[in-house]
């Protein structure tokens, strides 16, 4: 893992370093900011996406006002469509069509009857505001730039934990040490 990060330039005074005298807490923490790098990772993503629908919907949707509406019985459901499906939805069901956006025509359904739907996959509203969306997503690369840093500076202990690696891997308990042939 940290072979990745080894060679990185990072000035020495931001660099976090642990003692040599502890290699098992720079393993800790080298896999829990591998984790947590990847946790990060997800969350952009999901939040790049929610970010994306509002881009393909509006900016200026409230999600709330889609419960508010489906609590006094009208149902809007959205969905992404080729142009020759599109032409065919509007002679069949309520909709409203939007201007084309990557290729596909963005759709909203109307309905009073809950269960009506269209054989298409739904697009699924965000579960956060727009302004908290970006808000998160500034966090998360911040997060993500400074996990990264961490692994860089911890990159100067890879010799170490090189060196260390065999007494990881020796097996321990009462089982190993029988006969002093290490079996169990």
């Amino acid at each position: 893992m940290l072979q990745d990060y080894a060679g990185r330039n990072n000035s020495a005074a931001d660099r976090v370093k642990y003692s040599s005298a502890d290699p098992k807490r720079i393993t800790d923490r080298v896999l829990a900011s591998v984790d947590f790098k990847q946790q990060c990772k997800d969350k952009l993503d999901d939040l790049l996406q929610q970010l994306n629908w509002y881009k393909t919907w509006g900016e200026r949707v409230n999600v709330k006002d889609f419960k508010y509406l489906r609590d006094r019985g009208i149902y809007i459901r959205l969905y992404s469509v080729d142009k020759a499906a599109a032409q065919s939805l509007s002679k069949d069901h309520c909709v409203a069509a939007f201007p084309e956006r990557d290729g596909k025509i963005p759709i909203a359904l109307f309905t009073r009857d809950e269960s009506e739907k269209l054989d298409l996959k739904e697009a699924q509203l965000p579960s956060l505001p727009i302004k908290e969306i970006r808000r998160q997503i500034t966090r998360k690369k911040r997060q993500l730039t400074e996990a990264e840093l961490y692994l860089e500076d911890q990159a100067d202990s890879l010799e170490l934990l090189y060196d260390l690696s065999p007494f990881f891997e020796r097996p321990t308990g009462v089982s190993a040490g029988v006969g002093g042939h290490g079996r169990y």
